[in-house]
């Protein structure tokens, strides 16, 4: 009896998933990355991948209450956009805040925004008007490869503008579509968004990172959010929809684990 039972405790209970304390690119080898499927974050209650259908929309704002919170989840966002096949990826930073591997001068751009902002303008309207004149679909031989721009810092961005520069980039935010194949990702604080939060593309859904978004009215939230009152840091978020916000762990890049080490 006793080999028998002592044979029978050799068997272990299955592992209980667990919420990693950091999500990195490495960890998502097995999820599939197109437009229409960008991984987020892990929800904190069903441990299921959160992500972002880039079709069905054109713009994503990302808020924190510092912009450096922002940065980790900007450069994970970065990264894998920076290695999925076909996607043209442009960084706006003029703060120089974020490091993307492998991208060259003309799509990282941090001093005159200007140009890069007038080209995109010009490639949102030539998408946009070859959509509505061929009853949404666009011509075969129309080159139409993903374009995906990453704002780092609105407010900054369009104090480096000319009034014609603003209203440009206002323009692109306000009418691009996922269905155009392009997607502007907008990261900024708090205060900084608080400027522009009346422009018509600024829909109160988005992503929240960190602590504080029980307390601001830029992404609209529907009643109390219990996890508002833990301690969190830039590894964790929220993606607010149709009032609800939902918790997840970020996807942050790889050079972030030592600064998510000094949270622990």
């Amino acid at each position: 009896f006793c080999a028998l039972l002592s044979e029978h405790g050799q068997k272990r209970a299955k592992p209980v998933p667990m919420l990693p304390k950091l999500l990195q690119r490495g960890q998502l080898e097995d999820a599939s990355v197109s437009f229409g499927r960008i991984p987020l974050g892990i929800d904190a209650d069903t441990l299921n991948m959160v992500c972002l259908n880039m079709e069905r929309g054109g713009t994503e704002q990302v808020l924190a209450m510092d912009l450096l919170d922002t940065v980790g989840f900007a450069e994970g966002i970065a990264a894998l956009l920076q290695q999925t096949p076909d996607f043209e990826l442009y960084v706006l930073d003029p703060g120089k805040m974020l490091s993307v591997d492998g991208i060259d001068a003309e799509h990282y751009v941090t001093e005159t925004p200007e140009e890069t902002v007038v080209r995109l303008f010009s490639l949102t309207v030539e998408r946009h008007n070859a959509y509505k004149t061929s009853n949404g679909v666009f011509p075969e031989e129309m080159d139409t490869h993903p374009v995906v721009v990453v704002l780092q810092g609105l407010g900054r961005i369009k104090s480096l503008l000319t009034e014609d520069g603003v209203g440009k980039l206002r323009l692109i935010l306000e009418n691009t579509s996922g269905k155009f194949r392009l997607f502007f990702w907008v990261f900024d604080d708090y205060r900084s968004a608080n400027v522009y939060n009346t422009e018509d593309w600024c829909r109160g859904e988005g992503i929240w990172i960190g602590n504080g978004v029980g307390d601001q009215i830029r992404l609209k939230v529907n009643g109390r959010v219990p996890a508002a009152a833990r301690n969190l840091n830039f590894t964790d978020g929220f993606q607010v929809r149709h009032g609800t916000a939902r918790q997840m762990k970020l996807l942050v890049s790889d050079r972030m684990e030592a600064e998510a080490e000094e949270y622990e």
